[in-house]
């Protein structure tokens, strides 16, 4: 089973795959690629920015139809998306929309109160314990 990576968009989703939709700040674009590729093979689809927003596409839209499609969030959690006004949106709007969200974190800054409730999954101390945390929940 492979992941699709796809660039346009969910016309080509099957049914039995589910959609996840990558968050992060573009500060770390390079742990939300290697997150994408290192998850690979568990027969989802990404949505990831990168990936999935056109050049001359409209960018709010595109998030917003995301959101809408995913099954679920990745949320990588940094100071950097702490810091991100379209970080917050995306998650607030994946709240609103009842998405699930698994927080993935990659420093020290803690999670905004309203989602201290989920638990996430630490990347902090080491990637690859976190990622096999995460490819198991993905099972799931």
């Amino acid at each position: 089973m492979n992941s699709k990576i796809t660039t346009s968009g969910f016309r080509s989703r099957p049914n039995n795959h589910r959609v996840i939709f990558i968050s992060h700040s573009s500060i770390d674009n390079a742990f939300a690629l290697r997150l994408t590729q290192d998850i690979g093979t568990n027969g989802n689809t990404i949505w990831i920015d990168d990936q999935q927003i056109n050049p001359g596409s409209i960018w709010l839209n595109e998030i917003n139809q995301g959101i809408e499609k995913c099954d679920f969030m990745l949320l990588i959690w940094s100071e950097n998306a702490k810091n991100s006004e379209h970080v917050n949106l995306e998650y607030t709007s994946a709240m609103v929309a009842r998405k699930s969200i698994i927080p993935l974190m990659i420093d020290d800054v803690d999670l905004p109160i309203i989602l201290r409730r989920v638990r996430g999954i630490n990347f902090k101390a080491d990637y690859n314990q976190g990622l096999q945390e995460l490819k198991r929940a993905l099972e799931n």
